[in-house]
């Protein structure tokens, strides 16, 4: 099982363009933490707007970037990737395809007062479906490329990637009704290259189409839409394979789902996923958002976006609809093509907009969904080569060295690697072909039920399955012993070629299946798992995990005529074979003996607490944000005991528009510059402002503040923030999240406190602001020698690294928190070092955070 070939290959954003942060030197600096962290190599991104401009991009000073990352990457043994576009979607060359060609704007139709109407469109240019598209791109960057670097074609340089997300409609035009909701593709010559397929005149069907009518003609008028949308991806393939590389995209592919259901839907947008994933060597699909199904952002009812508001609980970030699996056939699609059309695995793009509060419980959740779907090739979203300005919130988390994911992330890709080898081990068993329902969404006709309710049982059964249209079915015959229809109507050719070949059952038939493909597997115990079955070398190997249960997955599992206990947490993943398995059973702690350890703990923090100041007062002290007009932001605070030195961030780019800073009406100036991420700020010694009592801190200012960069105070001491009406004001909406501001705050500074309650959160116990690390250390007595007993922490927000009387006993980063020891007679410390994430301090809200319940050691 080799683990290293899929280790996950992150975005990597060139977030500069300044040539002193992109020397060879800095990239293999750079890369050689990506790599120490388990990364396997990059996606090379540029990522405006600090990265190269329109007018640099592609230039000398972009190739030397990019060998400096080429030559890094070859002597670190990294492998690299390209993206192909200036930013996303590509196709536009950062305009240099439109001062080629002005030509190949994208078209449609509409109807206007019951008229067909065809016009030219702004967005989207240009237009995938003329064949010059793909010329001059190829032309503009490929063999740009090829004269720049082709020496590493096909050995540094693996190869292409086109993220083509909302390529044809983006999600912006919709929002705004740019296109009345509503988008029928066209272009110049289409009409002649329709009839020449399909042998008669689509033009007299056009009002019926634009109608929605469901009819023939509309299933044949989408096809072609789709197959001459395709033809810009297909050429890339073509070229790129012929030049020695490989090539991977994904579009904004969505499940199939009717335009009534979602006016986003990929089978209109792009097309069949089968048809436009095969013009690549790594079927590629998009994975966004606190989400194991993501597919929501797609539906309008489903999708979920987290509130929070300054200094308030973090209740409303997951959706209460977390664990719902039931139309997301995504990565299913990509997988599947992958196998119908022999290629080595399917790629997913994965965690953006997950957020700061993202843990790695959390991505182990989406990652094991993903793995068992048939993603072998990660993609997370996304490395900062410079955390600053506005790419702090694009998308986050972050990978990078800046990001709470650095503390562990060796051992989180370790794991993940170690699933994706697992689920791509040998050769898939998916004896069931699940008819893929395009063609009759095309039609019109409202089908997807049943379709949906076949893929989210047959993920829940141990047969093994792929979605397949005719031409798969034919290509992959030998591989299928079962066809379900979920109401797909048939020619009659496809009909007697599908009974002659399979048993063919409707979805009300599953239960079937145990007679016509007997599998040994049974399941008795809580939850419902997933399972993949894989023929590898040494012989069949039974994959399961927990990817939908919130409560772990416990019981008994019998393969193959062996029973085993097993316990499965959500986003964990277990396997057997007939020589081997790899799997976790569940303590038996009932009614063991149990050492009590205190309820506190004396707690040593890594830094000093902060109050990022995102609440601001005006004079006649009403709550406003530091984006609004005005010349003067206060913000007051409380100071109730003895508390250290106090300082105040605030940065450069934000000194540039703030003529004065006041701290109880005496002006202070700068004392000196930090950076914090790669941003440069200005810090003010606000000590005198520390006595006992109210005080006031002043910023008068001469422009609008950006919201992105955060204003803030460090210093030794414990706050309180007791809010009022939490949702009082929007501040900052940042992809998938809106921050509020409340009406009404007291925010009170204390002396710290030198213990935790090991019962609650640390943001309950002054720290809500803090993101970082803190050590608890706590002593217990063992009466007599204990040669095995367990460890076990019930509750933690995030990564923990335990050690007892300074031993290292290693991390974990999600539940079970447990570790099995052994004790000597007497005295011992534990030492628990936790760090959080980065929600607190960049989202300004009291995410859980430390250990939020008291450990426990059990004799076993």
């Amino acid at each position: 099982m080799n683990i290293d070939k899929y280790r996950p290959i992150p975005f990597y954003f060139i977030t500069t363009h300044n040539p002193d942060e992109l020397t060879y030197e800095k990239a293999y600096e750079s890369l050689s933490h990506l790599k120490e962290k388990g990364f396997g190599g990059i996606i090379l991104f540029n990522k405006p707007p600090h990265g190269f401009n329109k007018e640099n991009y592609l230039s000398k000073e972009w190739f030397d970037m990019v060998k400096n990352f080429i030559l890094a990457a070859k002597e670190l043994a990294l492998r690299v990737w390209i993206n192909d576009g200036f930013d996303y979607p590509p196709g536009g060359v950062a305009g240099k395809i439109y001062e080629a060609d002005k030509t190949l704007s994208q078209q449609r139709f509409k109807l206007v007062d019951g008229k067909l109407v065809f016009e030219k469109v702004e967005w989207g240019y240009p237009a995938f479906e003329y064949k010059r598209s793909s010329d001059l791109f190829i032309e503009l960057v490929y063999e740009r490329y090829k004269k720049e670097v082709g020496e590493y074609f096909g050995n540094v340089i693996e190869g292409f990637f086109s993220d083509a997300d909302n390529r044809r409609v983006n999600a912006r035009v919709y929002n705004e009704n740019s296109c009345e909701n509503d988008f029928f593709p066209w272009c110049d010559g289409f009409k002649e290259s329709f009839e020449e397929v399909y042998s008669y005149d689509i033009t007299p069907h056009l009002e019926k189409i634009a109608a929605r009518e469901a009819c023939k003609e509309a299933r044949d008028y989408w096809e072609h839409t789709s197959y001459l949308y395709q033809q810009w991806f297909a050429g890339n393939y073509k070229w790129l394979k012929a030049n020695g590389l490989k090539y991977s995209f994904h579009t904004s592919d969505t499940s199939p789902m009717t335009i009534e259901r979602s006016k986003r839907s990929s089978v209109f947008m792009e097309g069949r996923a089968l048809d436009i994933q095969s013009n690549c060597d790594f079927p590629g699909t998009d994975q966004e958002l606190l989400e194991i199904d993501a597919n929501k952002i797609f539906i309008k009812e489903h999708i979920y976006e987290p509130e929070v508001s300054w200094g308030d609980n973090d209740k409303l970030i997951r959706n209460d609809r977390y664990y719902e699996l039931y139309e997301d056939v995504r990565s299913k699609q990509s997988s599947s093509t992958a196998f119908l059309y022999d290629k080595e695995t399917a790629l997913c793009e994965m965690f953006a907009a997950s957020n700061w509060g993202a843990t790695y419980s959390d991505l182990r959740d989406i990652a094991c969904w993903q793995v068992m779907q048939g993603i072998g090739f990660i993609v997370p979203h996304a490395y900062h080569h410079r955390l600053l300005g506005k790419t702090k919130y694009f998308a986050p988390p972050d990978f990078s060295a800046e990001s709470h994911l650095d503390t562990e992330m060796k051992e989180f890709n370790d794991t993940i690697s170690k699933y994706a080898a697992i689920c791509n081990e040998g050769k898939l068993v998916a004896p069931v072909a699940l008819l893929d329902i395009s063609e009759e969404l095309w039609y019109g006709k409202n089908i997807g039920e049943e379709f949906f309710e076949a893929a989210d049982k047959l993920n829940r059964l141990p047969y093994g399955y792929v979605i397949a249209d005719m031409k798969g079915i034919k290509r992959k015959q030998a591989e299928f012993k079962v066809v379900i229809n979920p109401g797909v109507e048939l020619n009659k050719e496809d009909e007697e070629y599908l009974n002659s070949n399979f048993t063919v059952i409707t979805v009300k038939e599953l239960d079937k299946l145990s007679e016509i493909i007997p599998v040994d597997v049974k399941f008795e115990g809580t939850g419902t798992p997933h399972y993949m079955r894989r023929m590898t070398d040494k012989g069949e190997m039974l994959i399961i995990a927990n990817v939908q249960n919130k409560e772990p997955v416990c019981g008994k599992l019998t393969y193959k005529g062996k029973t085993y206990e097993i316990e499965l947490y959500c986003g964990e993943l277990a396997y057997f074979t007939e020589s081997d398995a790899c799997f976790r059973k569940p303590y038996a702690l009932k009614d063991k003996e149990k050492i009590t350890l205190d309820s506190t703990a004396e707690v040593v923090w890594a830094d000093e607490n902060i109050i990022p100041i995102e609440r601001w007062m005006d004079k006649d002290y009403k709550p406003i944000l530091k984006t609004d007009e005005g010349s003067e932001l206060m913000f007051t605070y409380t100071v109730k005991s003895d508390i250290g030195n106090l300082k105040l961030y605030i940065s450069k780019a934000h000194c540039e528009l703030i003529s004065k800073v006041m701290a109880d009406g005496v002006e202070k100036k700068a004392v000196a510059f930090e950076k914090v991420f790669d941003d440069e700020y200005a810090v003010f010694d606000i000590s005198s402002a520390n006595g006992l009592g109210k005080h006031a801190l002043i910023i008068e200012k001469n422009g609008i503040l950006n919201e992105y960069d955060r204003i803030f105070i460090k210093g030794e001491f414990d706050v309180l923030v007791n809010i009022y009406e939490k949702f009082h004001k929007k501040s900052a909406y940042q992809y998938n999240m809106f921050r509020y501001i409340p009406r009404a705050a007291d925010v009170i500074l204390s002396t710290p406190e030198k213990k935790l309650s090991l019962e609650k959160s640390w943001a309950e116990q002054g720290r809500p602001f803090y993101s970082g690390t803190a050590v608890y250390k706590m002593n217990f007595k063992a009466d007599s020698d204990i040669e095995k007993a367990l460890l076990n922490i019930p509750k933690a927000a995030h990564a923990l690294r335990v050690s007892i009387d300074g031993k290292d006993l290693g991390a974990r980063l999600w539940a079970p928190y447990a570790y099995e020891i052994s004790l000597s007679k007497g005295e011992h410390q534990i030492e628990i070092k936790s760090t959080n994430t980065l929600a607190n301090a960049m989202e300004f809200y009291k995410a859980s955070s430390g250990i939020e319940a008291v450990p426990e050691i059990y004799v076993l």
